[in-house]
Parts: structure tokens; sequence; C-alpha cells
């Protein structure tokens, strides 16, 4: 099944205070009878960040790239680490010069989207797609390791990396809007996150 985030209806219900929200609203009671405790803010973005990334290996899968912006990331060049924007529409909407996927599957090579439960608007930089904290997701994309100096021996074959900045909401695993942090790509792609990040190694480049 394809499954959509949880992003902010779920930290409205968990009572935290979302930008431009207003103050927090009251938590849900806590379980009785024996049952399950409430999912804390952790476990729901952990499987939030579990649909986002089987979502981008079905796209690699089906169209032999990962999604980028409105299309296909060609690797020519490293994406550094930054936010999901309104521009990343791959996962919900045909990618200009793509194939859709037909029934029977014709060609090898085609989309066969939607991969979520799209938002609205359908981008990837929906605040419906904001972690559990109310704040945008970020991601990086290592080219393979070369002779040009984009990639780096951290990562032979490349990565492809998705994260959310934690409870703090401060990216200190990528550094991206942190005047206090220096970036090291090679930590980023095998340290698993800094601070209180939450960090997903989604595949290799190729």
């Amino acid at each position: 099944m394809k499954r959509g985030r949880i992003g902010l209806l779920a930290a409205a219900a968990l009572g935290l205070a979302l930008p431009g929200c207003g103050d927090p609203v009251a938590p849900p009671p806590a379980a009785v009878d024996g049952g399950p405790p409430p999912k804390t803010p952790t476990e729901i973005e952990a499987e939030s960040l579990a649909d986002l990334t089987a979502a981008f290996r079905s796209f690699r899968i089906d169209t032999d790239s990962w999604p980028f912006e409105a299309g296909r990331w060609t690797q020519p060049f490293n994406i550094d680490p930054t936010e999901f924007t309104s521009n990343d529409t791959a996962l919900f909407a045909l990618p200009p010069g793509m194939t859709a996927c037909e029934r029977p599957r014709l060609v090898q090579i085609c989309w066969d989207g939607p991969y979520l439960d799209a938002p609205t608007p359908a981008s990837l930089g929906s605040p419906a797609m904001f972690d559990a904290w109310g704040h945008p997701l970020m991601f990086a994309m290592i080219r393979p390791d070369d002779a040009f100096g984009e990639g780096t021996p951290a990562a032979p074959r490349g990565a492809v990396l998705l994260w959310s900045r934690g409870p703090d909401g401060t990216d200190q695993t990528g550094c991206y809007d942190n005047p206090g942090c220096l970036r090291d790509i090679d930590k980023l792609v095998g340290a698993g996150g800094a601070g209180d990040d939450m960090v997903v190694f989604v595949g290799v480049a190729k």
C-alpha cells in the first residue's frame, strides 16, 4: 500500500507546537485497559521516513533513476544537503519526457506513480510532508566517486540520503542553514547522522 506521511496532523495530535499554528493542543490520553501507548514523535517520524524511503526505492526500480524536483537525478553533480521544496513533485506527477507504465507493462523503464498518497499541494515540500516536529525534510545525493572530485571514497557508488532534523530543527548532519556547522561529506555518508537528526541511507547512486 502506498502510504502518505503523517506530518503535521500527527504532530498536532501529539500536542506539539507547529509553525503558524498557535499553541500546542492537548496530547491524547494515555492508553487504558492494557492497550499500546501512543506513539512518540520519534516513532512516528521513523515510520514516515520508512514510507518515503520505500517510495524513493520504487521510483528507482521503475525509472532506473532517483527522483529530483520534477524529474530525475542523472548524476552529473552532487546535490548538496538541502530541504525539499514545492519543486519536488516527481513522486506524485509524471516527470516531463517520461512514459507512464501501462498494464501489461510494455516498457521496462517507466513511471508507475504516484508513489505516495499526494498531499496538497502535491510536492515533498508540502507542509503535509514535514517531519513530526513541523520541519521540512532534508536530502542529499552524492554521485559515484570518480576523477572529477564530485564523489567521495566513503561511498564509491554514491549515495542517496534522507533525514529529519529532529526535535531541535537544526541540521547537524548536512549543515544546511547552520552557520556554526562544518560539513564533511565523508561523515555525511558514513556517520548515520549528527545530534538528534534521523538519517536514512536510501541507496547507492547507481
